[in-house]
């Protein structure tokens, strides 16, 4: 079960086939909206004596908006495109017995910002965002969710692994200076929620023949987390130089 998967007000009595039925189940909606080019921020998932609750948080790409534009140019708004999406989504799980409660953070993006962002990371879209540039969309995108705190660290995370999934080697060392700053710019921003970020990349970095780790600290993260609001990722990137590991803490503001 992924970092960003909770089960919540679950039966101490629950028999574990359940549990692992709910995990299941929230895997299969991870895998069918991931092939649609949208991805799930937060899944959470409670119940409570007959009634079922999946909570999204969901994010679509910049492939998906575009396929939209494309296929439906009638539509006067991006938004109501979204809005007609989610529809659909509701529609699918309500005919399993499910409640399902959609929150689309596309509509929460702030455009000023998302521009200020493209402007200071414009030299990164053609160094490691080359032919990319859907991705590199997204990327700003999250970003912009991520300061404001509506997107999970799992979704940065999995966007900064597919960022990093087919760069050459010669890119590895760009990269690390690139994920630097925008930690930098996250804990530097004005009315930031975050105070500390920790990223660690383990792996053949640069092509080497044997695997090393890239560690990159910025701001106050506490080895207790009894007192404070640490949220944990990690993932796996396969690259044509092997196995990669990432993981990500993120120390928010009490």
């Amino acid at each position: 079960m992924k970092t960003n998967y909770f089960l919540q007000n679950i039966n101490p009595h629950t028999t574990q086939q359940k549990i692992v039925y709910n995990n299941q189940l929230t895997q299969n909606i991870e895998n069918a909206l991931k092939q649609k080019n949208i991805l799930i921020s937060n899944l959470i998932f409670s119940e409570k004596k007959e009634t079922n609750t999946i909570n999204l948080d969901l994010f679509y790409r910049t492939n998906k908006l575009k396929y939209y534009r494309n296929k439906i140019k009638k539509i006067k708004s991006t938004s109501s495109l979204v809005k007609k999406d989610s529809n659909l989504i509701l529609n699918l799980f309500q005919k399993n017995n499910l409640n399902v409660k959609i929150r689309n953070l596309n509509l929460l993006i702030r455009k000023k910002r998302l521009i200020r962002i493209f402007k200071k990371y414009k030299f990164f879209s053609t160094k490691l965002f080359n032919k990319r540039f859907n991705l590199f969309g997204d990327f700003i995108k999250v970003l912009t969710l991520f300061k404001q705190k509506k997107a999970s660290p799992w979704l940065l995370c999995y966007l900064i692994s597919t960022t990093f999934k087919s760069l050459q080697k010669k890119k590895h060392g760009l990269f690390t200076s690139f994920v630097n700053q925008i930690f930098k710019d996250i804990i530097l921003e004005k009315n930031s929620a975050v105070e500390g970020i920790k990223f660690i990349i383990a792996g053949r970095l640069k092509g080497k023949p044997r695997a090393s780790f890239t560690k990159i600290t910025v701001g106050k993260i506490s080895l207790n987390s009894q007192n404070k609001d640490i949220q944990k990722t990690q993932l796996h990137c396969y690259t044509i130089y092997g196995c990669f590991g990432l993981k990500l803490w993120i120390n928010y503001k009490k």
